[in-house]
């Protein structure tokens, strides 16, 4: 899965912050309209069709994949996509030119397909817009914080009516930690800015340490009405299933996040020690308990900050303890590992 930064214009509208609320999004669209404009990546060719013909076959793969998509979400959640009949619009548009804002000749402005755009927005009364992605829809200079200003704030400007939120995606630049590139009006112009991963943008990763393949994350990283958080996903059964207890740092809600996180520590430390290993608590050392549980993916989907911290967590608490758990092939010296107390 890419990489992307997200960004979500949000004055007086409720629906995106709601969605990183609840994660139940695809219920909480019942009362909502929703245009999703993306340029699809496919393998299949359509250069050498006529461009009707291409619209139509690329609208009906995008369909057929959304529809295997939307039954496997559908079983997760137990709800009836067929309330969400017209309330999900996709408009795929590879091939043709996307370009809502340019500056030819250092002249920025918009370009006719924005008055298409403002059309059905309206029409439909379009309450949640995706355009994927800004390279397709943005011509003006990356860079330049009144163009990047002047088109967000032109995108959000569509809507004659209150209840909306567009929601623009990119993707970051290629520098290691990096969570958007260009101008910082990309963050400042917008009333939210959401980050999408393999792990948060600020956590450190240990040279030759992979991440796990089947974990996202999705983090609130700038916003102007509520408090940062975040949401880890795993895939499962062909959905991004949100964990049960979302992370927070304090309060009943973190005591439970903390919990789960120990609980996958003391459960991977076993399945660990019943395949003839001994973990330690020693960060230097190869037999780290957590790399060897990214390692052999018994995290469960937690990243290595987690585990260290539940770790030391359990040590003070006296559920793990230091304790000789084999001798040295050479020596014959003690060897120490972590076992649990319980």
């Amino acid at each position: 899965m890419t990489e992307y930064k997200v960004l979500v214009t949000l004055d007086g509208s409720h629906h995106a912050e709601r969605a990183l609320a609840y994660l139940g999004v695809l219920p909480s669209l019942g009362a909502s309209e929703v245009l999703l404009i993306s340029v699809v990546d496919e393998s299949e060719d359509f250069h050498a069709l006529a461009l009707p013909e291409a619209r139509e076959r690329e609208a009906n793969l995008l369909s057929t994949y959304l529809d295997a998509v939307s039954a496997d979400i559908a079983e997760h959640l137990g709800i009836d996509l067929e309330a969400l009949t017209g309330k999900f619009i996709v408009m795929p548009r590879r091939g043709l030119d996307n370009t809502l804002f340019a500056a030819p000749y250092d002249q920025p402005g918009f370009t006719a397909l924005l008055g298409e755009l403002e059309e059905q927005i309206n029409d439909l009364h379009i309450n949640v817009l995706f355009l994927d992605n800004i390279a397709q829809t943005y011509a003006g200079r990356e860079a330049d914080r009144h163009q990047v200003t002047k088109f967000i704030n032109g995108i959000y400007g569509c809507a004659r009516h209150q209840d909306f939120a567009p929601v623009i995606m990119g993707h970051p630049a290629k520098v290691a930690g990096s969570e958007y590139s260009g101008s910082t009006a990309w963050e400042n112009a917008v009333r939210m800015r959401w980050y999408l991963g393999d792990r948060l943008p600020d956590e450190n990763q240990d040279e030759g340490e992979a991440p796990d393949p089947k974990v996202r994350v999705l983090a609130k990283r700038k916003t102007n009405y509520s408090e940062k958080d975040w949401r880890r996903f795993t895939f499962e059964a062909g959905v991004l299933v949100p964990d049960t207890v979302p992370p927070a740092g304090s309060g009943i809600i973190g005591h439970l996040y903390d919990q789960a996180a120990e609980r996958a520590v003391l459960d991977g430390l076993k399945r660990l020690q019943e395949m003839g290993m001994h973990p330690s608590e020693g960060a230097t050392t190869s037999r780290y308990l957590p790399r060897l549980l990214l390692e052999y993916k018994l995290a469960e989907g937690r990243s290595k900050t987690e585990l260290v911290n539940a770790m030391r967590r359990l040590m003070v608490a006296g559920r793990l303890v230091k304790a000789v758990v084999g001798k040295y092939a050479g020596n014959r010296s003690p060897m120490y590992g972590l076992t649990a107390s319980e």
